[in-house]
């Protein structure tokens, strides 16, 4: 706590200039870009604790954004084009066992948490940013989160604050601990 975590992911997403430096995605510096350019150029964030509309259905949360093309028929139809494979495969794992036509309020934290994550995964991620992705989700969620994030990582960048060293060593082989500021990179087994 206190080590600048959160600091780093208001920066990245555009919600805090920082003081020097520059924010690079890919090879565009992004800095002075607005929270929603970030967002449409790709930088994508679940928060720890997600908000979503609890009056509509799962359905209608899918939605893509300008559009207003439904998601639902991307995702739980046999033509899913707009996603690529990798996102359709996680996010069907991740979704397999929602009722798209129940509401949001009827879902309990893991699964609206599971929700929103799919929602980003969606969403033209080019960079996605996650704050405690675990919290809340039981064990079975807590797999199929780790499988799905396995699947998309191989086509977008992940940046996962996290503090259970169990689910960092099914993602990833190394990580970047973050303490008063500071970085250490070390290599999992």
């Amino acid at each position: 706590n206190g080590a600048g975590k959160s600091t780093l992911f208001k920066v990245i997403g555009g919600w805090l200039l920082p003081q020097a430096g520059s924010v690079f995605l890919y090879e565009r510096n992004i800095v002075t870009l607005k929270p929603y350019e970030r967002y449409e150029l790709g930088v994508k964030e679940v928060p720890q604790f997600p908000e979503l509309n609890n009056k509509i259905s799962i359905e209608e949360t899918l939605q893509v954004g300008k559009s207003n093309k439904s998601i639902f028929d991307s995702i739980f139809s046999r033509n899913r084009a707009a996603l690529r494979r990798e996102e359709k495969e996680a996010v069907d794992l991740l979704i397999s066992d929602i009722n798209p036509s129940k509401r949001v309020s009827e879902l309990d934290f893991g699964s609206k948490k599971i929700l929103a994550i799919s929602t980003m995964l969606t969403s033209g991620s080019k960079l996605l940013l996650m704050d405690e992705p675990t919290v809340g989700l039981d064990e079975s969620q807590f797999e199929k989160l780790t499988k799905a994030l396995n699947i998309i990582s191989s086509v977008v960048p992940i940046i996962v604050i996290e503090h259970e060293l169990h689910f960092l060593k099914q993602l990833c082989n190394r990580y970047i601990n973050l303490e008063a500021g500071q970085c250490k990179e070390y290599q999992l087994s």
